[in-house]
This record gives C-alpha cells, structure tokens and sequence, in this order.
C-alpha cells in the first residue's frame, strides 16, 4: 500500500505545486473553515513536531483510502455516461465524483508538504547531530 501513498515524482514537482495550479489552496482553505465551524480538529496537524506530522500523514492515508474508492468509481460511471451519450446522468454524477476527487487530491497534496518537512527536519537533525558543540 506504501507505494500507492508515496507521493509520485510529479506531485512532488515545486512542493505540490501541480495540486495548487488545479485550485486545491481554494479548496483547503473551504475545508479548513468547514472544519473550525463544526469542531473538527482531527483534519488539523496536533503540533509541528515530528510525531505530530507523522501521526498527520497516516490520517491523510486514512481519509484518501475512504475517497479514493468512490472516486474511480463515479469516474468509470461519468466516462460509461458520456460514451454511452448520457448526458445528463454524467452532469448528475459530476458533484458526486468533485465530492470525492477533491479531497483526495487534498489529502495527496498535504502528504506531499508533510514529506517535505519531515525530510527538512530529519536533514536538520542529522547536520545538527554532526557538528560538535
């Protein structure tokens, strides 16, 4: 599974910013006063250390394993419409599918910063260990 999760050279690309040219900023910051209004402070980083990102990204793993599926589903679904020139039940599936598709690409996007952290931090602490005080 770790290599579905890893974050792919092209999501890495300038820190994700693949994800922000596709409006995934506009789309977080809806999240993120969602999550404030209603109380869900599990969607939210615990803290900036090491174990607080990590514990993050396994969530993240968490909540795209939960998108992910209905995602491909409702896009075979969309494609099956449109080929079979149902128009209309594509345009219905379609809100369905952003509902799903876009917090995916959140979650894959926040695994991508979260990466980049983490390999910071751990740089940080190894040129840190080597020098003597």
């Amino acid at each position: 599974m770790d290599l579905y999760f890893r974050p792919k050279r092209i999501e890495k690309w300038k820190n994700g910013r693949l994800y922000e040219l596709l409006g995934i900023k506009a789309f977080k910051r809806v999240c993120v006063h969602i999550g404030h209004t209603f109380g869900w402070d599990k969607f939210f980083i615990d803290d900036g250390r090491q174990e607080g990102l990590k514990a993050y990204e396994k969530r993240t793993r968490i909540n795209e394993a939960i998108h992910a599926p209905p995602t491909l589903l409702l896009t075979y679904l969309i494609i099956s419409f449109l080929v079979e020139g149902k128009y209309i039940g594509a345009a219905i599936i379609g809100p369905l599918w952003l509902l799903n598709a876009l917090p995916t690409a959140l979650q894959r996007y926040n695994r991508v910063r979260i990466e980049s952290v983490l390999q910071r931090k751990a740089s940080k602490t190894v040129a840190d260990e080597g020098v003597a005080v």
